[in-house]
């Protein structure tokens, strides 16, 4: 089911739409691009939250690739997702203690195919689905941070060589909801994303559907407002999950 966090009732399950028009990604070279959601406080807004993210990249081996990250308090990382040089996806957050924890696929991601990833965390279990299957479950608490401010990036965490060469589609945030294994089967849909406005997210960057696939700008679909910035060359791509 999923939960909801000031009220804790449950919901049917979510069933995707039959018919979504889904033609842009946003193409990362590795270089120095990336996306940048800015500083907001309603990306992220407690320690029960989940994120799904639509991702495609290529072998890693030589280099580990920052796909999401979020930081707080001064430049602190408290959550980040990064194909490691085995070809992996591993999650790194702060637990309620503040000391980093991990969690990784079993399995290597670096195909150059579209994968989803699905994270999802309460104040004690966290969740890792690829492909709309639960691949990794720990029991940990989730630190959110002394902040309420979140500054999130999308193929980078900005710096030397932590770029990603990648390409993303359909990113989203869910503040204060724990989506459950039926709704995450539904947003892979075997496969092709679908529209998840009934889930009510509060990011949801569709990474150009809502901009005609030109300029800078990713309009952000969901509640939160929080429309990126394609920063030095990150472009629109018409390869999406089909």
């Amino acid at each position: 089911m999923r939960l909801g966090l000031s009220s804790g009732l449950s919901h049917s399950g979510f069933v995707p739409s039959a018919s979504y028009a889904n033609v842009y990604s946003v193409s990362f070279g590795g270089d120095d691009e990336y996306l940048d959601l800015g500083a907001s406080n309603n990306i992220i807004t407690s320690n029960v939250f989940s994120i799904s993210m639509w991702f495609k990249i290529g072998d890693t081996a030589s280099l580990a690739e920052r796909i999401f990250v979020s930081n707080r308090d001064g430049g602190a990382t408290n959550l980040r997702f990064v194909v490691e040089t085995n070809g992996t996806l591993n999650v790194g957050y702060k637990n309620s203690g503040g000391s980093f924890q991990f969690t990784t696929s079993p399995s290597a991601v670096d195909d150059n195919n579209w994968h989803n990833f699905v994270f999802t965390t309460t104040a004690s279990a966290q969740v890792l689905y690829i492909d709309g299957s639960a691949v990794t479950t720990t029991t940990n608490g989730f630190q959110n941070g002394a902040s309420s401010t979140v500054v999130t990036t999308i193929g980078a965490h900005v710096g030397p060589n932590m770029y990603a060469n990648m390409k993303a589609d359909e990113v989203a945030t869910f503040a204060g909801t724990v989506l459950s294994a039926s709704d995450v089967t539904g947003i892979y849909n075997g496969g092709v994303p679908s529209d998840i406005s009934s889930l009510n997210p509060t990011g949801w960057w569709r990474m150009g559907e809502n901009d005609g696939g030109t300029g800078t700008t990713v309009t952000d679909q969901g509640s939160g407002g929080n429309n990126g910035t394609l920063v030095n060359g990150a472009e629109f791509s018409s390869d999406v999950p089909s």
